[in-house]
């Protein structure tokens, strides 16, 4: 590693220490209730919502609201992979990547072949089947 990355990781681990303690000092101040400087703001959004602080959560409506926010997130980042080519500050690309690049890329994509690997009979025959100039395969470059 270079100098420079050196140089990078110790500053932002000062950066990190020098913030710890103020702000876990804030934070045990603010989930103690000393501290509300936001808490119209949280009645508000809490009264919209339609939530109850003073109510527990059930764990069967956690799972749920966490499986709706995944799925949402998921869905977001597949039409924004799909617009790709109409959306502004994209580097000037031609277009975006294709049915299955947009599908494999918004459901957590293995950059070195590993689904299209696995797609294949053999794990020897796994070449070709993915429109790159790499031929990287579970991370390790492939010998031939």
């Amino acid at each position: 590693m270079t100098l420079n990355g050196w140089m990078q990781i110790a500053f932002y681990a000062l950066c990190v220490l020098a913030v710890a303690r103020p702000l876990g000092l804030y934070l045990v101040k603010v989930f103690g209730g000393s501290v509300g400087w936001l808490r119209p703001l949280e009645r508000a959004i809490d009264r919209v919502s339609g939530v109850d602080p003073n109510e527990d959560q059930h764990w069967t409506r956690y799972a749920a609201a966490i499986l709706l926010f995944s799925v949402a997130s998921m869905l977001l980042t597949h039409l924004a992979l799909r617009l790709q080519h109409a959306l502004p500050f994209t580097g000037g690309a031609p277009g975006g990547p294709g049915p299955s690049g947009v599908r494999d890329g918004s459901i957590v994509h293995d950059q070195y072949q590993l689904a299209w690997c696995s797609r294949s009979s053999s794990p020897d025959s796994c070449s070709g089947e993915r429109p790159s100039t790499s031929k990287r395969r579970f991370g390790h470059a492939k010998s031939r």
